[in-house]
């Protein structure tokens, strides 16, 4: 349904990453809420934590588009392990997670799926495909053209960015 399923609120979810940041978790650069409809929950991670990058979904999401999305996240981050950018310095490379976004985005299209909200693409209540859904392609209510929005939260120079 698009819903998150936490057995917590979100705000004792954000205090408790907050606390373990606090604690000494320096290494802490990122959040990656790899879930349909993540973005209220990505801004108050941000306004708590306003050091951190955040990548969320700004829309419900194909399960398959999430995952190649994720693949291309996380294999660019170990590439950039790998390669010993982070085990030279504390901290990652301002860029290093932009870039995981984008290489992230890059998996997701190379795989034929499409950024964008499929919510606006889909039959209100009611409509006779709720019932019997045409698979075959000809309907974008039923299959829509675009399979997520995905987005990368920071804060730079005093201001909250929403990159798409």
């Amino acid at each position: 349904n698009g819903r998150i399923d936490t057995h917590s609120p979100p705000a004792q979810f954000v205090n408790l990453l907050s606390r373990a940041v606090q604690a000494g978790s320096k290494r802490v650069e990122a959040v990656f809420l790899n879930g349909c409809l993540t973005t209220q929950l990505g801004n108050d991670i941000l306004s708590a934590l306003p050091s951190l990058k955040v990548i969320c979904w700004n829309s419900i999401t194909e399960d398959q588009a999430a995952r190649s999305f994720a693949g291309g996240f996380v294999d660019a981050i170990g590439a950039s392990l790998q390669a010993n950018e982070l085990r030279k310095r504390e901290r990652a490379a301002v860029n290093d997670i932009d870039e995981a976004f984008v290489s992230g985005c890059l998996s997701l299209m190379d795989e034929g799926f499409r950024l964008g909200d499929p919510q606006l693409y889909l039959h209100a209540p009611g409509h006779p495909h709720c019932k019997r859904p045409d698979f075959s392609g000809a309907c974008f209510g039923c299959v829509p053209p675009v399979h997520g929005d995905v987005v990368l939260l920071k804060r730079e120079k005093g201001e909250n960015l929403c990159l798409r």
